[in-house]
């Protein structure tokens, strides 16, 4: 569990992790920063890169049948799922209608997911992507993911006046120059009043804490639960044993 909840974490490979204002972020509480923060933060001494970083639920299928995919906008063109760990396929090539998905999803390359207004082709297949609640990762472009997660139905859309919901991403993953130090320029953003600023450590420590933490008490409290139940169950069938061997004797 502990294993696939960070897989992200550790495959985006960011230094920092700037979210909404006062929020712990993107994997633990909904998160929404403006567009132009990635910007703000290219600018900023120490920093070697800053892209948008999109991320939310989705479930689609029917209700017998419910798949809930994890979405992950990727900022394209500078990160194309290059370093994701791909069994089979390629990263993404092109800017619209791509996806990068985990095997748990059961599609094969060239698989065509419909997805909002259009229809994804499945390019590249990796392992190990889940969500920590245990649903499939699935990797396109920021401008897709924008297009997925802001889909409204026709008929809502019209009442919306032909207008769909603006998404915005849910963090900027930044990326820090050789020799400079996380927590410095993470001092230094602590200044900003729009923004919450967590090292890839801290952001780890507060999913593990929240999500996992709480399925593991659950998990703890069944294993402990299983030991009793064994425990009487084995001091029941030594305590017939005895009896029996006893009332042998007497016979």
């Amino acid at each position: 569990m502990v294993a696939d909840a960070t897989m992200l974490i550790d495959a985006v490979g960011a230094d920092l992790w700037v979210v909404q204002r006062d929020t712990r972020g993107p994997f633990a509480e909904r998160s929404t920063v403006p567009r132009v923060l990635e910007d703000r933060l290219r600018v900023v001494d120490g920093v070697a890169s800053a892209e948008n970083f999109t991320y939310a639920t989705i479930q689609r299928g029917d209700v017998a049948h419910p798949v809930r995919i994890g979405v992950v906008g990727l900022s394209w063109p500078n990160n194309r799922g290059d370093d994701l760990p791909l069994i089979s396929g390629r990263a993404l090539g092109g800017a619209h209608r791509e996806m990068i998905v985990d095997r748990t999803l059961g599609l094969e390359l060239g698989a065509r997911v419909p997805l909002g207004d259009d229809v994804y082709e499945v390019v590249g297949i990796t392992k190990g992507f889940v969500s920590s609640g245990g649903d499939a990762l699935a990797f396109v472009t920021e401008r897709d993911a924008d297009a997925i997660l802001g889909w409204m139905a026709p008929e809502s859309r019209r009442l919306a006046g032909g207008q769909r919901p603006a998404v915005l991403p849910s963090a900027v993953v930044v990326k820090l120059l050789p020799g400079v130090r996380a927590e410095d320029v993470q001092a230094r953003l602590a200044e900003w009043p729009d923004v919450t600023v967590w090292t890839a450590g801290e952001q780890r420590d507060l999913l593990l804490r929240g999500v996992i933490d709480k399925a593991r008490q659950q998990i703890g409290l069944f294993r402990t639960l299983l030991s009793i139940v064994s425990a009487i169950i084995v001091a029941l069938i030594l305590y017939n044993m005895t009896v029996a061997r006893l009332w042998r004797s007497r016979c």
